[in-house]
């Protein structure tokens, strides 16, 4: 819960990471199934790279960060590095 600021590209290429969970007493950041958020939820920071399936964007989100969806691939796509690139934002549907 002492975690007060997560540097740029913190999960960059954690293709295997499947959800963020951050302490309830945290001052600073949250997690909603897996995703992680500003403590207020109104910034989503970053969905997993490992997340399956679709997401959609809680309606309380006025603000997504840089790179929030870099890292999230179609699972059939994820361990095939040729086509990382042309499967960016699936996590959003």
């Amino acid at each position: 819960n002492s975690v007060t600021s997560i540097g740029v590209d913190a999960f960059a290429s954690c293709y295997g990471l499947t959800a963020i969970t951050v302490d309830a007493l945290n001052s600073v950041y949250s997690s909603v199934a897996g995703v992680l958020f500003d403590k207020s939820h109104t910034t989503l920071i970053q969905c997993p790279g490992g997340k399956a399936g679709s997401y959609t964007v809680p309606n309380s989100v006025t603000s997504i960060g840089n790179g929030a969806f870099s890292f999230c691939y179609q699972p059939d796509q994820r361990h095939d590095p040729q086509q990382r690139h042309q499967h960016r934002g699936l996590c959003v549907l």
